[in-house]
């Protein structure tokens, strides 16, 4: 298979197209985020690193699980990575349909506790949102002419920054986010948002 310029590792291209859709898949809104927002609002920013941590070492595990998993499929089957780059890409783009009608966060007591680093790796391994990201940046943002296992290190380590910073602002602006999203149309902006960015991050992989 020709390798696509936005799926060539070597250039700034890639970036282009990964490091929009990472910001995208940590930043909107979904049960880690939620867990992120309400732990900070009850706990504030500095208890809850261990568990924005334990978040994103539980999803780059799994991108990388997902990636040594994978890449003796491919080279076995180079047609598989294709159907699974359709298969994904129609995915993210009813996840970005899902997030534009999103009502909105539904924060709750049972959500409100101050969780260890080993608490947040166990309940995003138990994130069905989370598999199907891993699943989704394995098919779409690799390719099986390259090593996979260093394609999926630089994915899992772009991760951990991107979704720091996006955990973070979560995190800290937790209680003015739950103020402000509890107006409708600043929620469904925010929403629209979201889903735009994750729908334009997908674009140089379709054409």
């Amino acid at each position: 298979m020709r390798l696509s310029t936005a799926q060539n590792y070597g250039g700034m291209s890639m970036l282009i197209t990964l490091v929009p859709f990472l910001f995208s898949l940590t930043g909107s809104p979904g049960p880690s985020n939620i867990l992120v927002l309400v732990s900070s609002i009850n706990f504030g920013y500095q208890r809850t690193i261990p568990l924005i941590l334990g978040l994103l070492s539980g999803l780059a595990l799994m991108i990388v699980a997902m990636g040594v998993g994978l890449s003796q499929i491919f080279t076995a089957y180079p047609a598989i990575h294709t159907v699974l780059k359709v298969i994904s890409i129609s995915y993210l783009l009813y996840l970005a349909w899902k997030i534009a009608r999103s009502s909105g966060l539904n924060v709750n007591s049972e959500g409100a506790k101050a969780m260890s680093f080993i608490q947040g790796l166990i309940f995003q391994t138990t994130n069905p949102k989370a598999w199907f990201g891993a699943i989704s940046i394995v098919a779409s943002y690799t390719n099986e002419e390259s090593d996979i296992l260093s394609q999926v290190l630089v994915i899992a380590l772009l991760l951990i920054m991107i979704g720091f910073i996006c955990l973070s602002v979560w995190s800290v602006f937790g209680s003015v986010f739950a103020r402000f999203l509890q107006v409708p149309r600043v929620r469904r902006i925010f929403n629209t948002a979201l889903a735009l960015v994750l729908v334009l991050s997908l674009v140089p992989l379709i054409v």
